[in-house]
């Protein structure tokens, strides 16, 4: 993801993205490591964690995201604390990133390729990168 578009993530959600700070978990210093295409769906992925641990009045252990990356073709989100409905939402992020295209964010016509580096991309964008 674009630096611009991750320092965006950032400055909105500075409870659970960590600023590059020195590591207190192994992954803390990370960039999310997927396309921008998938940005409008990790950002409202954080804004329903938002409004669970608003609406949880401290029931919740506090969430941390210590990585975000593309693995095997689909988001993958890790994060720590939170309950069984934050798992949920991340559960479903996480399968809805198949329908998605990593690289431009649209639904129509994503696939994901079969040969080499697993990737979920619209045809146009397979296109562009010479994909299968």
């Amino acid at each position: 993801m674009s630096p611009k578009l991750q320092k965006d993530l950032r400055r909105r959600f500075p409870d659970y993205l960590r600023k590059n700070k020195p590591a207190i978990h192994p992954y803390d210093k990370y960039d999310m490591e997927c396309g921008d295409g998938w940005w409008w769906l990790i950002d409202q992925l954080l804004n329903s964690i938002q409004l669970r641990m608003k609406y949880a009045m401290y029931t919740i252990e506090p969430i941390k995201v210590v990585q975000v990356k593309e693995k095997f073709g689909q988001l993958n989100f890790r994060y720590m604390g939170g309950d069984d409905i934050i798992r949920n939402y991340v559960t479903f992020a996480e399968i809805l990133s198949n329908k998605i295209c990593e690289d431009c964010g649209t639904t129509k016509d994503v696939m994901q390729n079969s040969t080499g580096c697993i990737k979920t991309l619209c045809t146009e964008c397979r296109k562009k990168k010479g994909s299968d």
